[in-house]
């Protein structure tokens, strides 16, 4: 079988792996898929994943404000067919004051069947897992959300998502 990316992409380490699914678990499990369309688009640089993702008018899982806690920003976007496209699940808690932009960023980019023998990038700025400056807009019924950063592995993420239809929960 041939797996794509590099072998330290392929073989994340436990912790890595507990993390992912700690952040897919918490977002997965505090909302319900809501019907958003999304906009998405990046670059990767510094993987076998090289280039630039154009993703238009994609259904979104979720996103919105307060899903994962108040001051906090989530969007999820799981591709229909792994295989063709990647998936994204990019959340920014609140910082030290409750507000956004300033905030912890997490952000896994995933080819393929993720929990198997997938590829993701990841940067959970919390854990030391990378590094990222992120920004979040809100525009009433829009949001977007940047990141810029580089996992450990120095894969460098430039990320720009727009969310049309922001869900948000009470406190968020």
């Amino acid at each position: 079988m041939n797996t794509l990316g590099h072998a330290s992409a392929r073989r994340l380490h436990l912790p890595l792996r507990l993390l992912g699914a700690a952040l897919l678990a918490a977002l997965w499990t505090s909302g319900l898929a809501q019907g958003s369309s999304g906009d998405i688009r990046f670059t990767l640089t510094g993987s076998d994943h090289d280039g630039e993702y154009v993703l238009s008018g994609v259904p979104l899982f979720l996103c919105g404000f307060g899903y994962v806690g108040q001051g906090s920003y989530a969007l999820q976007y799981y591709a229909d067919d792994p295989t063709a496209e990647p998936s994204i699940v990019q959340l920014n808690h609140a910082g030290s004051d409750g507000t956004l932009p300033l905030g912890v960023a997490d952000l896994l980019v995933g080819f393929g069947d993720i929990s198997v023998d997938g590829v993701t990038y990841f940067i959970n700025t919390a854990a030391g897992l990378g590094t990222a400056e992120v920004s979040v807009v809100d525009d009433g019924d829009s949001a977007t959300m940047t990141v810029e950063g580089t996992t450990d592995g120095g894969v460098e993420i430039v990320l720009e998502s727009v969310c049309h239809g922001v869900g948000r929960v009470e406190g968020g």
